[in-house]
């Protein structure tokens, strides 16, 4: 749960972004973790080449297969992707992890049936494993299999401590657009574990869809404080702070964030900085 999706990005105008707060990015996938690492498209093509170098000298490691195959899905290469995890696949038909990593990069690309089969497979071979049956919910849910979808979530839920159980409600709760509900369930995970930053994450986006951008960058600036390389928290942190006035703080986060790779964000900052 350490890999985020590209964003996109209304284009609105200086005029817009006073008025209009609500509807910049597009929903995060229901599983990610906002305690990732987000590495530029340069690094994840210099990784890609290294590990092709890794892949040429020993063919029968999986592992090079398996992180190969995430740094293209990153890149956008779903072709690729899939071709190195179906190749660690067949090396161990028997290892979840191998499942996971494709069924992470099916969830992707928009393959849902494929991660529902993955995932299904990873289950089926390791049913202890964490966050499972939350991913399956996911991918469930685009397919419109509500039932489905309802039944591994709760399931994931049940299994889990106190604060990710509120957690994953409040997320239930953000999905479904009951930002309200979802602040006062994100509120319980943080009292009950103020160190894990996904907490903050997922609050402070619920606090910036219900217009209260001061505390939306508070929470923002949690995340970033422990992951200055988060680039979909800067961003949304430089957004939060602009909208609540701050437009200096807010730019300076943009331009981070352009730094670390996301060359969308010199689009926001010339629109909205300058």
């Amino acid at each position: 749960m350490k890999y985020l999706v590209p964003f996109c990005f209304l284009l609105i105008s200086i005029g817009a972004l006073q008025a209009q707060p609500s509807g910049l990015f597009d929903e995060l996938d229901f599983y990610k973790d906002a305690e990732g690492y987000t590495a530029s498209p340069a690094e994840l093509s210099e990784r890609v080449a290294a590990l092709s170098r890794e892949i040429n000298l020993n063919p029968n490691l999986a592992a090079p297969y398996i992180d190969r195959g995430r740094a293209k899905a990153m890149l956008g290469d779903a072709r690729g992707a899939l071709e190195d995890l179906n190749r660690a696949v067949d090396l161990n038909p028997e290892s979840a992890e191998r499942y996971v990593a494709r069924a992470e990069a099916r969830l992707r690309i928009g393959d849902y049936t494929g991660a529902v089969v993955d995932l299904t497979a990873a289950i089926d071979r390791d049913p202890e494993m964490e966050g499972l049956l939350m991913r399956r919910a996911y991918a469930k849910k685009q397919l419109a299999d509500h039932r489905g979808a309802a039944a591994d979530f709760e399931a994931e839920r049940s299994a889990r401590p106190e604060d990710e159980g509120a957690f994953l409600t409040g997320m239930e709760h953000f999905f479904a657009g009951r930002y309200a509900e979802a602040i006062a369930s994100f509120d319980e995970a943080v009292l009950l574990n103020a160190d894990r930053p996904a907490y903050y994450y997922y609050r402070g986006r619920a606090a910036a869809r219900s217009n209260n951008h001061a505390a939306a960058a508070a929470d923002f600036k949690r995340v970033t404080d422990a992951y200055p390389r988060h680039i979909s928290a800067l961003v949304q942190r430089g957004l939060s702070e602009i909208y609540s006035g701050d437009v200096d703080n807010g730019c300076l986060n943009l331009s981070r964030a352009g730094d670390l790779g996301y060359a969308r964000a010199f689009e926001l900052i010339r629109e909205v900085c300058n």
